[in-house]
């Protein structure tokens, strides 16, 4: 099989490893399934080393290239056997650093308050009746939407810019990610993403392409008179970075953050992983709060 095509295949499923996955493909020197080995893994992992991979990279990278041959094989897609995969796990271990990553806590209170408020607090400078004062209009409405929504449904970023407008239920104010699962808004966020919408204004005379049209579109100078162009995951975590007051808060850590709060609330693992997108109720696990 082919293998960006499998890599495609998988990460429908698990998006998570999608990042990771490019990678391998980018440095893997194979094309095909079945001329994958297990020392490809390895290999894969030293390359990330001599380039001076965060330890929290090489984690999460090795992590999602051993889920996807783990896949392969379970599927026979792969000409080797389960012991010599393995061995290469064990092979893997010798080489990474002997430090575990550092467990990504999820933020502050405060730091959560403080990062809406800075985005309701970061209005337009140009006015309202040039284009530029409108694009900048709707990417500060836009930006109010993508953090609350971060906040309230615990999405990930990449899944966040794949929404399309045929995705969202407005009658049960849910919307449904690219894995399939529900994602419930709350009053406040439900209310910003349609107050961006509505100040949007997407044509009705074209119903068809605004179906499919992007959730959380791009209003940079670049793509004006382009249409509804989608996002990129990289931007979602670039505001963020300009509205935040505290350093370690990040997308990934408003999902931690949801995670927590709906464990914590429930006690229920299978439900939590379900609402996170997660394959396994155990996976739910790591989010419980430290005592």
């Amino acid at each position: 099989m082919d293998l960006a095509t499998a890599i495609q295949q998988h990460t429908e499923t698990a998006p998570g490893r999608r990042t990771g996955l490019a990678r391998f493909l980018a440095h893997c020197p194979v094309g095909d399934t079945f001329d994958l080995v297990p020392a490809h893994t390895i290999h894969f992992l030293q390359i990330l080393i001599a380039q001076d991979a965060a330890p929290h990279t090489l984690h999460v990278y090795r992590s999602a290239v051993n889920a996807f041959f783990r896949w392969l094989l379970r599927r026979g897609l792969v000409a080797f056997d389960a012991p010599a995969l393995r061995q290469a796990f064990v092979d893997q271990a010798a080489l990474m650093p002997k430090d575990p990553p550092a467990r990504m806590q999820a933020p502050a209170e405060d730091d959560v308050r403080h990062l809406i408020e800075a985005a309701y607090a970061a209005l337009p400078s140009r006015p309202l009746d040039t284009r530029a004062g409108q694009r900048e209009y709707l990417g500060y409405l836009r930006n109010i939407a993508i953090v609350e929504t971060l906040r309230a449904t615990g999405i990930r970023p990449g899944e966040l810019v794949q929404l399309r407008l045929c995705d969202l239920d407005h009658a049960n104010q849910v919307a449904r990610a690219p894995d399939g699962r529900t994602l419930h808004f709350d009053l406040e966020s439900w209310g910003a993403l349609g107050r961006y919408l509505v100040a949007r204004g997407d044509p009705v005379d074209c119903p068809l392409l605004v179906w499919q049209a992007p959730v959380f579109a791009r209003h940079d100078p670049v793509c004006a008179g382009q249409g509804l162009l989608p996002m990129h995951r990289l931007w979602v975590a670039s505001i963020i970075r300009k509205l935040r007051t505290a350093g370690g808060l990040t997308a990934r850590s408003l999902r931690r953050r949801f995670g927590q709060r709906l464990l914590a609330a429930t006690a229920d693992e299978r439900g939590t992983a379900g609402l996170l997108g997660l394959k396994r109720p155990e996976n739910a696990r790591p989010y419980r709060r430290q005592q």
